[in-house]
């Protein structure tokens, strides 16, 4: 019996199938929160077909994109493939490599590129009180507010240690670990309500990770917010002026810094901290 998922970002649609929904179950899991009623004109549609117990093959619209791999890599390269087709076909508003969430008086954006920390910075203020929105990319509209896309989130080796930290009453059936030692991460394992729809950003964050670095925090002007946040926008093609001005309306709505953090504890305190502080 063929199943099927639709996954949805920025106002288009994936959609993954397969003949058995064993082959989707990690997909359905870490995309719960993604899930789309829309299930007309998907921007893309990959077929997962098993070959064997172990192996499987990965088409895309019709065509055979993998031949064979392992399944868990197949089920790594389907999450970022996909994410990477809708972030390219956004036509909203910018979209982001960014990860957010939301305290009580607004939304935190930690921006920057693969390795720099933010997913692991993430999961430690969900789990600190803050709620989940993205450990990824978001979605900056018009009005000011932020949307992110809310799979799970995807930690690397060095960052399974979160797992670690949840008290032991909580179910760990939303966690799936791969050989690789990187761990996909459900947010209801972090935070007891479902990830957060959209938020009025008020602090933006350029964090960098470095082992045993002292919390150092240097406040950005507007021209230094926007220069970085123009390095990450992932989809300026599709945009008027190439995203220019909408990038220029976030970094003038929120208070920037570049922050370079080791200790989790302290990049959380300061956080909460800076983002009581009226934006002057």
């Amino acid at each position: 019996m063929n199943t099927a998922i639709f996954v949805s970002f920025g106002g288009n649609v994936i959609r993954f199938s397969a003949e058995h929904p064993a082959l989707l179950a990690p997909l359905a899991v870490h995309l719960r929160h993604c899930q789309s009623q829309t299930t007309a004109s998907p921007l893309s549609a990959f077929h997962l077909t098993a070959i064997s117990e172990t192996w499987v093959q990965i088409s895309e619209n019709g065509s055979v994109l993998l031949p064979r791999l392992e399944r868990e890599s197949a089920w790594q390269i389907l999450m970022q493939e996909s994410l990477t087709r809708l972030n390219g076909a956004c036509t909203l508003g910018p979209v982001f490599h960014a990860a957010a969430v939301q305290g009580e008086q607004g939304g935190v954006i930690l921006c920057g590129p693969s390795g720099c920390g933010k997913s692991t910075l993430t999961a430690w203020l969900v789990l600190h009180g803050f709620c989940y929105l993205s450990d990824e990319v978001i979605l900056y509209t018009g009005e000011g507010y932020i949307s992110g896309f809310a799979r799970s989130l995807v930690l690397k080796n060095g960052s399974a240690f979160i797992l670690k930290c949840l008290t032991e009453n909580i179910q760990r059936e939303g966690h799936q670990r791969f050989s690789d030692g990187s761990l996909w991460l459900a947010p209801l394992l972090l935070q007891s309500i479902a990830p957060c729809v959209q938020t009025l950003p008020r602090l933006l964050l350029f964090p960098q990770y470095q082992p045993d670095a002292p919390l150092r925090v240097r406040p950005l002007s507007s021209a230094e917010s926007l220069f970085r946040l123009l390095q990450n926008l992932v989809n300026a093609r599709n945009l008027a002026h190439n995203g220019l001005e909408a990038a220029a309306r976030l970094a003038h709505q929120t208070k920037a810094y570049a922050v370079v953090y080791s200790d989790l504890n302290a990049i959380t305190a300061w956080i909460r901290q800076t983002i009581n502080k009226p934006i002057a």
